[in-house]
């Protein structure tokens, strides 16, 4: 199985889902919010493998809290910000909602 470095380790069962890895790929080098997953896809059930449920793993080193949550009601953006100005580095950020969450917004 092919693994992929994204956030902050490696995942792996990202086969069906490029189209979505290439958006997240993007939000690596972007100043801009990169809409991983928007509010038409939500409900196209195409986002996974349509099982039951379905397991990504993640290895990272030298973390010291990680926090993962998907659903089919959730809209997924992402950006990314420089942290060190010498050597370019950037982080990832990541933001999880459903679009009817007012308070989101605010």
């Amino acid at each position: 199985m092919e693994k992929r470095r994204i956030g902050l380790g490696v995942a792996k069962g990202w086969d069906r889902t490029k189209k979505y890895l290439k958006r997240y790929q993007e939000a690596f080098t972007s100043d801009n919010f990169i809409h991983i997953i928007d509010s038409t896809e939500c409900t196209r059930n195409d986002i996974t493998i349509p099982n039951t449920t379905n397991t990504w793993k993640f290895k990272a080193e030298n973390v010291s809290d990680f926090a993962f949550a998907s659903s089919d009601h959730y809209l997924w953006d992402a950006t990314s910000l420089v942290v060190d100005t010498v050597t370019g580095r950037r982080t990832i950020i990541n933001a999880a909602y459903n679009k009817h969450s007012d308070d989101f917004y605010q």
